[in-house]
């Protein structure tokens, strides 16, 4: 093989072909995995709501106990306190 002007051209259009090929390849890649990683995402997400909609275990209620004179309690109780300078 002899170094001339046309292997110099042939060896830098190689190395620019590969880099758009690969480009080309790994943005393909990256969306095919983003497209699973979504998909396998929407699955799980569509399995726990299923799996929430059927149990009622772990349902909360907080029902508000009345004071002796009639009223609710708003949920605590009033401390005095002074300013320090």
């Amino acid at each position: 093989m002899e170094l001339g002007p046309q292997n110099f051209l042939r060896t830098i259009l190689i190395i620019v072909a590969i880099y758009y090929v690969s480009k080309f390849l790994l943005k393909f890649w990256v969306r095919s995995k983003v497209k699973q990683a979504t998909s396998a995402r929407e699955n799980y997400v569509s399995e726990q709501e299923a799996s929430h909609k059927q149990g009622e275990a772990g349902k909360v209620h907080i029902n508000n106990k009345t004071d002796d004179s009639g009223h609710q309690s708003s949920g605590g109780e009033y401390i005095d306190y002074e300013e320090v300078d």
